[in-house]
């Protein structure tokens, strides 16, 4: 299913840009509007959330309409960032400027610390570094060939809901302050979906504190096992 999904999904963002000569060819199963949802590059969300807390959920929907959901929280600020998934008691926590890498267990109390080089200390210090890269739409920038379908709230925010049917059939939720979609999905009937959903969100105010607290933890010390 799961390689079924990934060709039809190649196929249909091929089909986007040349929506007036298929539209012909595919008859009914197209449906296109005239609207930009207006969502920001990878590049320019980055440069906006540089300090939040969110907690998302990503979720498969099977042919058989079976569900697995799995949810993370993230949060980032001008010195650190956690990742945590719902599902387990494993946290993510680095620390910027000192290169401390911490896997922790949030149940037993216990974790490991290591340094990062420079450059692998960078990798953690955008936005979409990490599992937050799920939210990216920006394959849809720009593109102008959506139909405008309502509007909603999604964790407390207004949104705009976008739909653009292909062969996949798109719905993207809109947040146009941050012009990021707070909630999207894609589906191919007869076949499954996925949607990826913020639940929480908290845009700026987070400190380091509000992460971890590292005192808390009985921490091994891997740098000193492997020099």
């Amino acid at each position: 299913m799961k390689r079924a999904l990934a060709v039809i999904l190649t196929i249909a963002m091929a089909f986007t840009m040349a929506s007036c000569s298929i539209e012909k060819l595919l008859g009914g199963v197209l449906e296109v509007g005239d609207q930009d949802p207006g969502l920001k590059s990878a590049e320019e969300l980055a440069e906006t959330l540089t300090n939040y807390k969110m907690v998302f959920e990503y979720t498969t929907t099977s042919e058989s309409k079976e569900k697995e959901t799995q949810t993370w929280t993230e949060m980032r600020c001008d010195q650190g960032y956690m990742s945590a998934p719902g599902d387990s008691t494993q946290i993510i926590f680095v620390e910027y400027g000192t290169g401390q890498y911490y896997l922790l267990d949030s149940e037993t109390k216990t974790g490991e610390v290591i340094t990062l080089s420079s450059t692998e200390e960078d990798i953690y210090k955008t936005f979409g570094a990490g599992l937050s890269v799920l939210l990216f739409n920006s394959v849809f920038t720009g593109v102008n060939t959506f139909k405008k379908a309502g509007t909603e709230k999604i964790a407390g925010r207004n949104t705009t809901v976008y739909t653009l049917k292909l062969l996949v059939e798109y719905k993207l939720w809109v947040d146009e302050q941050l012009g990021m979609a707070m909630k999207s999905s894609w589906s191919v009937p007869g076949e499954g979906s996925v949607t990826t959903e913020i639940k929480e969100l908290k845009v700026g105010g987070v400190k380091l504190s509000d992460m971890v607290k590292l005192t808390d933890y009985e921490i091994r010390d891997l740098n000193e096992e492997y020099p």
